[in-house]
């Protein structure tokens, strides 16, 4: 018998907790991409990595992971329900918390672009109009600086 905790992070990785009772263990996949690492809980609470694998969309692929049929299993089946519910975010879907965190992350990494980005997406006028030189010739582009941002979520999702 096992239970699966599934938490999702905003933007880059995901993680599913999965508890063996039959092995009185618990096991974190961290799916970040289309790479896994997984790591087995220790005594002291703390967690030890088992290994790193690749993510097909259905398993976990290529890991050297000493993990009995059941665990791999149950892994499987938590990262597969997951992935299948990703939301795709769109300008019309993207909340303002979502955004924040992502302007707080790239504030972080130190991109100062995604910031500015992020700062128009919270304004009360998020569509922007930009005027670029082409061939000689002026073109006004509109871009919706929420959608950028959902675009960028997307992107880290996956």
């Amino acid at each position: 018998m096992c239970m699966t905790n599934t938490t999702n992070t905003i933007r880059n990785a995901s993680t599913v907790d999965v508890a063996i009772h039959s092995e009185s263990v618990t096991y974190r996949a961290e799916l970040i991409g289309d790479r896994v690492t997984v790591s087995r809980r220790n005594a002291s609470g703390g967690w030890e990595l088992a290994g790193h694998g690749d993510w097909t969309g259905e398993r976990v692929d290529n890991c050297p992971a000493d993990l009995g049929d059941e665990a791999w299993g149950a892994i499987d089946q938590a990262l597969s329900e997951l992935t299948a519910d990703a939301v795709t975010l769109t300008a019309e879907t993207i909340t303002d918390a979502q955004i924040r965190a992502l302007r707080t992350e790239a504030a972080a990494a130190g991109d100062p672009l995604m910031v500015e980005i992020c700062d128009v997406a919270l304004s009360p006028s998020p569509v922007r109009t930009l005027s670029l030189l082409v061939n000689g010739e002026t073109v006004h582009v509109e871009e919706d600086h929420r959608a950028l941002c959902a675009d960028a979520i997307n992107a880290g999702q996956g």
